[in-house]
């Protein structure tokens, strides 16, 4: 696959995910880009340019973003479920947020995933498993 076509499914993938990514610099301190779902989830105005330090989106969390970053530039891969992210409103985001390296940079894409959504779609998704089953709450009935 040529770099032109790799950078069309790249970008395809990004614009169609259903979860929300986010190019960051953390030695800038700036959130270089992110896809629609991350900007629906973090109302943010694509046609404004983002100009905020990412910092301002951390809150009381920074300690464990410093620690989440440097993991993922060094190891090139994290993963984390104790983060907490603002959006443009200041609303808290308890988030679980994977983390890769972008080439030998030091920009990190992530894929962030809000956790209360998460939480309530496995709960919703095991009683649909113990309803096909023949247990859960319809047998105790």
């Amino acid at each position: 696959m040529g770099e032109q076509a790799r950078t069309h499914t790249a970008a395809l993938m990004g614009d169609f995910s259903p979860l929300a990514m986010i190019v960051i610099d953390p030695f800038v301190d700036q959130l270089l880009d992110a896809n629609p779902a991350a900007c629906e989830m973090l109302h943010i105005d694509q046609t404004l340019p983002l100009a905020a330090p990412f910092s301002h989106r951390l809150s009381a969390s920074l300690p464990l973003w410093v620690s989440f970053t440097d993991e993922a530039l060094t190891q090139k891969a994290a993963w984390s479920d104790d983060l907490v992210m603002l959006d443009m409103l200041r609303q808290p985001y308890r988030v679980e947020v994977y983390a890769q390296r972008v080439d030998d940079s030091s920009q990190l894409l992530l894929t962030l995933i809000d956790r209360n959504k998460a939480e309530q779609r496995r709960a919703k998704a095991e009683l649909g498993r113990q309803h096909r089953q023949g247990g859960g709450w319809l047998a105790a009935g």
